[in-house]
């Protein structure tokens, strides 16, 4: 934008009475502004095509965020392990908000229809008649001024004894620069039109564009607090759901350690009548062992809820009677 307004402070609008001088400060005055015009008609082309592109992505968006919608709903009503209360407050609480959701993704793809209403439209519009019709000018303009030119050197190059050249030249030369002139008044007058009216409806087009946008983000933000009291409503059912399986995840936990505790214990007294055979151990030295060799392998126990593994006890080793 910066060199955009560079560009305005510097250009003025081309005076009409300098069109029959064709002076050089006129030329330089009007390539100036033919370079202005390519470059208005680049920017407007390019805003328009990033508009488009846009605009589709919004309608590829909107379908695979609806069949997203769909798997979603279809996941809820088929996998999820609900008690008969919850499940048809939460299906419903659910539905409520995918429905909110795709009500939200259809006004994102009507607010790109808004925007090529209020922006699209009316810049090819304009790029189709004013910026055409300058184009158009400009090449009826160029073609005179080439005529203009060629019947000019022609008549210098005729000789002073060809006087009958020299008058059909002379008038030849003369239509053809009537006619340049007023080919290069309608071109000036269309170049001060397109770049006089291209800022007042820049601007407009902006407001348009925040206009629709405000709009669409308004809708939102409405649509948003109708249905905060609802997603309120999921988070302290997700939060009692959280709740019950931590206690139920503890509960488990609690009875697979009474499980291993009782395991240990059985496979303790094995152990310690295997020892009381041992005359060379006495009894309270071969529990002792025992309980030992016990506290060692139970620091190896690991759980968790899919997978418990408990480690293979081996037999203390010990002195036995040989037979």
């Amino acid at each position: 934008f910066g060199s955009w307004k560079r560009n305005q402070r510097i250009m003025k609008l081309l005076d009409l009475s300098k069109c029959h001088e064709d002076s050089p400060g006129f030329k330089r005055h009007l390539e100036a502004f033919e370079e202005a015009t390519v470059q208005l008609e680049k920017s407007l082309k390019k805003i328009c095509r990033i508009c488009d592109e846009r605009a589709a992505l919004a309608v590829k968006d909107t379908a695979l965020m609806t069949s997203l919608i769909s798997e979603f709903e279809t996941f809820s009503h088929h996998e999820l392990n609900l008690s008969e209360e919850d499940e048809t407050a939460t299906q419903g609480s659910l539905e409520v908000v995918m429905q909110t959701i795709l009500q939200v993704v259809d006004n994102r793809e009507r607010l790109f229809e808004q925007i090529n209403l209020a922006l699209v439209k009316p810049m090819r519009h304009f790029l189709q008649n004013d910026v055409e019709q300058v184009k158009n000018n400009k090449k009826a303009y160029h073609k005179a001024l080439q005529e203009a030119v060629h019947l000019s050197e022609k008549f210098c190059q005729c000789k002073r004894n060809e006087m009958g050249a020299m008058t059909e030249l002379s008038y030849q030369l003369f239509d053809a620069r009537s006619h340049l002139h007023r080919i290069a008044c309608e071109y000036v007058l269309d170049l001060n039109a397109l770049h006089s009216r291209k800022t007042p409806d820049f601007l407009q087009r902006v407001v348009d564009l925040m206009t629709s946008l405000f709009s669409h983000y308004h809708i939102g933000s409405i649509t948003t607090r109708e249905t905060h009291p609802i997603v309120e409503g999921l988070y302290q059912t997700l939060e009692r759901l959280r709740s019950e399986c931590t206690a139920q995840d503890t509960q488990r936990r609690t009875q697979v350690q009474t499980l291993l505790e009782q395991i240990f214990q059985s496979r303790a007294q094995d152990l310690i009548l295997v020892h009381k055979k041992d005359f060379m151990n006495p009894p309270d030295a071969a529990i002792g062992n025992v309980k030992q060799h016990l506290s060692t392998n139970y620091s190896t126990v690991s759980y968790t809820p899919d997978k418990l593994i408990v480690p293979e006890l081996t037999p203390v080793q010990g002195r036995h009677k040989s037979g």
